[in-house]
């Protein structure tokens, strides 16, 4: 009896959250765990030969590089993350996974990397992870894990708005 493997590429998209709640001053180190995921998935991607994309997403999609293999494609993913731009006021991750299935055709391993501070999104989910494999990356800051703090004025680093909250 035979047994025969394939042996072909993977496509790796990471869909990063890049909104004002993953890059406010208290969630700086969420962003820093998005951007050293990244670096790893790159990484192994890069020992693999493997194909490695991005989509940036906040308020709406703020930019897309389709898959492809090599150290130029991993360089410029970093750097575009890194790049300091303006972050959107809103999370429209329902918006960043219908662009990823209307342009990503082959079958691939969606990462996405998010707070998920954001409206639901589930019809957009089933409708992607029906034909790729998708990963949900919760992310989280040691600020969001506390319990019981007391009264606690909180500041939607999307709006602005100032609520107080009884934790």
């Amino acid at each position: 009896v035979k047994s025969y493997e394939e042996d072909r590429q993977l496509r790796v998209l990471l869909a990063v959250d890049t909104s004002a709640s993953m890059r406010a001053p208290q969630s700086t180190e969420a962003f820093a765990k998005a951007l050293e995921f990244t670096a790893l998935v790159g990484a192994l991607t890069l020992r693999g030969n493997d194909q490695l994309g991005l989509l940036r997403f906040g308020e709406s999609v703020e930019g897309y590089l389709p898959p492809k293999s090599g150290r130029k494609r991993h360089s410029l993913i970093l750097s575009q993350l890194l790049s300091k731009k303006t972050p959107s006021l809103g999370t429209d991750l329902a918006g960043g996974l219908h662009h990823i299935s209307t342009v990503l055709r082959k079958p691939s391993i969606i990462f996405v990397l998010s707070d998920f501070m954001c409206k639901p999104f589930k019809a957009e989910l089933k409708t992607l992870s029906a034909r790729h494999d998708v990963v949900l990356v919760h992310l989280q800051t040691p600020f969001e894990l506390f319990e019981r703090l007391g009264l606690v004025l909180f500041s939607d680093a999307e709006t602005g708005q100032q609520v107080l909250v009884d934790t």
